[in-house]
């Protein structure tokens, strides 16, 4: 079962928590120059590992920025190498809606504008939602051994996924909540100050650990 209050409040518990929250905050800041993006999600998949270990200072330290750039980095590849399809598809439609506009084709009329955008729709959304709720899974497996292949071993996601399915919808949607109430946290500013978006990775990570926890034991 998962432990919510456990994942709401561990970082409050470590010692060094204050500096280690600057810290995350100063580089999800700095995630618009895009090369803090990979530490930020390395320092997330270590965090990940240590609740899987059941450490009991779950919150890792700011250092060897190195190695979380490579270990975030090939995280990052697999999602990519995920949204592939999506985005080639996305370009096909895209270029077959400009190729009809350029030749002035009779044929396009707004009606088939429409069936266009809603076929795309229609792969985009159901695509989307399946790598959401895939999301743990696909992490759990990757952050195991920090290989790419790894996370994209769809036999065991989907093994794991029939048995942790439960743990793994309901992650899905309590970090959606959380991601929408840190939205509307940054916009009114006082509730940003509890809901952060380094807050909310370091509760969606710690629960993705639980989970991967349970796989370790499943393994075991």
């Amino acid at each position: 079962m998962l432990n919510f209050n456990e994942a709401f409040t561990f970082p409050f518990r470590d010692t060094q928590w204050v500096q280690k929250f600057l810290m995350g905050a100063l580089f999800t800041l700095l995630s618009i120059f895009i090369l803090p993006i990979p530490v930020l999600y390395g320092y997330l998949i270590e965090l990940l590992q240590r609740v899987r270990d059941n450490d009991p200072v779950p919150l890792p330290e700011w250092k060897d920025p190195g190695i979380k750039f490579l270990l975030g980095l090939k995280y990052i590849v697999i999602f990519l190498i995920y949204y592939l399809p999506l985005i080639l598809i996305t370009i096909l439609f895209i270029s077959f809606g400009l190729l009809l506009s350029l030749t002035g084709s009779e044929a396009n009329t707004p009606l088939e504008t429409m069936t266009l955008i809603a076929l795309l729709i229609s792969f985009v959304l159901p695509y989307s939602l399946l790598l959401y709720i895939a999301t743990p899974l696909i992490t759990i497996e990757f952050a195991n051994r920090e290989r790419i292949p790894d996370g994209l071993r769809l036999g065991r996601i989907l093994r794991n996924f029939s048995i942790f399915w439960k743990d793994v919808l309901i992650v899905g949607i309590v970090a959606f909540a959380l991601e929408i109430a840190a939205g509307i946290g940054f916009i009114l500013f006082i509730v940003g100050i509890l809901f952060t978006s380094f807050y909310v990775s370091l509760i969606t990570f710690h629960l993705y650990g639980q989970i991967c926890r349970n796989v370790k034991s499943l393994d075991t």
